[in-house]
């Protein structure tokens, strides 16, 4: 069944797509590409994504809040530490669009799953938008306590690619927080967005 995005202001649909599928990333055990499509976690199947990743898209414990990112280890027991503090956990993937088609889409709302990564003078930029391109990274909710946060978006040097760092140990079974910062919420009054299935 197909995903759709649904990003709508006081009730009215502003910018609405279907998710793409793409294949998954992941060398198999036996050195060929896997054959599996994903669609929300890419660019890994939810196996790789699991097994290789550590991992799980499932319901997040915040109510309402849709799906969250889980780290997930079936080699060790529940409880035991899967991503050190420090660690980089996983790559932020999403669609690369400028400055113009972020306000094309959003207007001058926050962009639910955006994340700059460059700035120009003239008002331009680069941004990285999982809306439509669902990485796993784009799972991961904001806490509903700033001290549950456990992890962070890193910029590389070149602004060219986000990481998601753990900042404290996280053990087998526990959902990523990161805080999407003081600006997200900003743009937040007016705006919803969902994403669901269709026929």
């Amino acid at each position: 069944m197909p995903w759709e995005f649904n990003f709508y202001v006081h009730n009215q649909s502003r910018f609405r797509h279907p998710l793409r599928k793409f294949h998954c990333a992941a060398i198999s055990k036996n050195g060929h590409h896997c054959k599996n499509t994903t669609v929300i976690g890419e660019p890994f199947c939810w196996v790789h994504l699991l097994y290789q990743h550590h991992l799980r898209i499932k319901t997040s414990t915040i109510a309402g809040a849709g799906q969250g990112c889980f780290a997930m280890d079936k080699q060790r027991p529940a409880g035991t530490v899967v991503f050190r503090a420090g660690e980089q956990i996983i790559h932020y993937y999403g669609e690369i669009i400028d400055k113009r088609t972020l306000n094309e889409r959003y207007g001058r709302y926050t962009a639910p799953y955006a994340v700059e990564l460059t700035k120009n003078r003239g008002g331009g930029g680069e941004y990285e938008d999982a809306a439509l391109d669902r990485s796993a990274a784009a799972c991961i909710n904001h806490p509903r306590h700033a001290n549950e946060a456990n992890c962070r978006f890193a910029l590389n040097q070149a602004r060219t690619e986000v990481r998601i760092m753990a900042t404290k140990d996280i053990r087998n079974g526990e959902e990523l927080f990161v805080h999407y910062g003081d600006q997200y919420w900003r743009g937040r009054n007016g705006p919803a967005h969902h994403t669901t299935t269709y026929v």
